[in-house]
């Protein structure tokens, strides 16, 4: 029997066609979207369907591929009615709710707190007051 070429049956459509999803698999595999460790497939089936004389034959080739389901992306959502505006929003949470403060936000004093000095909660008590008072000196300013 002679051995038949695969790259020329169907006129090198049936190579293109594995070609083609050889090329997916390995992509699928470099998404850094779907599981690195699922098998990845790739079926080949060949039907031949003879005709009655049994001198020829039709075939059907079909390449089918199974890939790796991109994997879900997760966040989380904070919503509300907007108490300004009426409005319903919807923002993602990044981490901190909106208006709240952060540490980062936070201004310290130049001069840092060691183990040996007292923290003055009086005097931080006053600092706030006192930038109250000019918030809402300003925001009157500004009526």
């Amino acid at each position: 029997m002679k051995v038949i070429e695969l790259e020329n049956v169907a006129g090198g459509a049936f190579a293109e066609k594995l070609n083609d999803a050889i090329y997916k698999v390995v992509e699928n595999i470099q998404d850094p979207n779907t599981e690195a460790t699922k098998i990845r497939k790739i079926m080949v089936e060949m039907k031949f369907k003879p005709l009655k004389n049994r001198q020829m034959a039709n075939l059907s080739i079909t390449v089918t591929k199974k890939l790796a389901e991109s994997e879900a992306a997760e966040t989380q959502m904070i919503m509300g009615i907007n108490m300004r505006t009426g409005e319903i929003e919807a923002r993602e949470y990044n981490g901190q709710i909106p208006g709240q403060m952060n540490f980062s936000d936070m201004e310290m004093d130049s001069a840092p707190i060691t183990k040996s000095d007292p923290i003055d909660l009086r005097r931080r008590k006053a600092d706030k007051e006192a930038t109250n008072e000019e918030y809402s000196d300003a925001k009157v300013r500004t009526q």
